[in-house]
């Protein structure tokens, strides 16, 4: 569900995201065996691994992470959720932060301030290292049915999950007059006003009348989350979630490996076995190179209606495409954005983008940052990252006194 409110300091964007229909939400450890799909990076609804020798296993984690930092692109929100939330070798994003990108990318990729709260409970890990296939699960490769493995089993197993809650509230700096650039600009002190709150968080609103900042709050529990966030209250809030008792535990992360590969069929190779679904997620990582590199940058402050359309149009192929990839009966139709069998629905290469140019843009104020000229498609800030192992309580109070004693650095009053 999501609402837009008009408050006095902020617009409101609420974000909550349902768990899985097949999630039991109850028991977690239902997750493990499960099949996953390395293209939707999401799970099957099938178990395909023999249940009676595979069990799990529980250890407790209780451990608390808070990060934040200014966001210029959908990369250095990734960098965030790898920092914050347990990530092993072959982990994979949950729903819920699949849902932050979608947002971000949706919103224009404007500049933001982004604030994560993770807090790792337990992880639960497969007993067995070396659980066996079903016998439905064994019968499909035996007599050759990749199609039907990979349908119900994926391309992997999980055979971990890290369980807590998490929280990610973006700040977005919006203007229908300023350009990336300036809004950039605004954003950098847009965290001392915020932790500072009071007559300086005011200062901050009423010197910068031409912007408008916009609260996306994501989180997997709806109930915690209420219409009445804004900026004065944002860390009062992220300080209630970080002490709430919750009576569930959501999914924050899962771990994935290759099936272990049957002894009965060792005379056969891997893909021999199984789908190879390497070259179509090699496809759709060409797309997300595309919306990354291009998209975020070439369709910030476009003016030209014709290329507004095309950047649409770019849009909805990449969503089209995401799923034609993820599903082996569409692969013919998964293409890469540079193949010229690949147009957008008004005829034009799926890559037409690429062509447009970034135009210079002359800013009213100082928009550099640490004296660089600021690019929408890099990064050019170091992740302020802070993280806390234990049961620590008013991680957020200490955090933010430490940015409002940055407040006395002369640069910000100037600002």
């Amino acid at each position: 569900m999501k609402n837009i409110i008009k408050n006095t300091s902020a617009l409101f964007l609420l974000s909550f995201i349902s768990l899985p229909v097949s999630a039991d939400t109850t028991r977690n450890s239902d997750h493990i065996g499960k099949g996953f799909n390395y293209i939707s990076k999401e799970p099957t609804l099938s178990h395909c691994l023999n249940e009676s020798n595979l069990g799990s296993a529980t250890l407790h984690k209780n451990k608390k992470s808070y990060y934040t930092r200014k966001i210029s692109n959908t990369d250095e929100i990734k960098s965030v959720f790898n920092t914050a939330v347990t990530k092993p070798f072959n982990e994979t994003f949950s729903t819920y932060e699949k849902s932050v990108f979608n947002n971000y990318k949706k919103m224009g990729n404007p500049p933001a301030v982004m604030y994560q709260l993770s807090i790792e409970k337990d992880e639960i890990i497969a007993k067995n290292a070396f659980p066996k296939l079903n016998t439905q699960a064994m019968h499909w490769l035996e007599t050759g049915d990749k199609d039907t493995f990979r349908k119900y089993c994926g391309d992997g197993v999980i055979d971990s999950v890290v369980t807590g809650n998490s929280i990610s509230v973006l700040v977005y700096v919006m203007s229908q007059s300023k350009t990336w650039e300036e809004r950039h600009h605004v954003a950098k002190y847009l965290t001392g006003a915020i932790s500072s709150g009071g007559d300086i968080l005011q200062n901050y609103i009423d010197n910068h009348p031409e912007y408008d900042f916009i609260i996306d709050v994501n989180t997997q529990i709806d109930n915690l989350i209420t219409s009445d966030w804004t900026l004065d209250n944002l860390v009062t809030r992220l300080v209630e979630f970080e002490t709430s008792d919750f009576t569930h535990n959501s999914v924050l992360s899962y771990n994935t490996n290759h099936y272990i590969f049957p002894t009965t069929l060792s005379d056969k190779s891997h893909w021999e076995l199984f789908n190879d679904y390497r070259p179509h997620l090699n496809k759709i990582e060409s797309w997300d190179s595309l919306i990354q590199s291009y998209h975020s940058t070439r369709c910030l402050s476009v003016n030209n209606n014709d290329k507004n359309m095309l950047c649409d149009l770019t849009e909805q192929k990449y969503q089209i495409m995401g799923n034609l990839c993820a599903n082996h009966e569409t692969w013919a139709d998964c293409v890469k954005p540079d193949d010229k069998a690949c147009t957008l629905e008004d005829g034009s290469y799926c890559d037409v983008i690429t062509t447009y140019e970034i135009e210079p843009i002359a800013c009213e104020n100082d928009c550099s940052d640490n004296n660089n000229t600021i690019n929408p498609g890099t990064s050019n800030q170091t992740a302020k990252q802070n993280s806390t192992s234990g049961g620590s309580i008013g991680l957020f109070s200490l955090l933010c006194l430490m940015i409002i004693l940055a407040l006395k650095h002369p640069k910000f009053r100037n600002t």
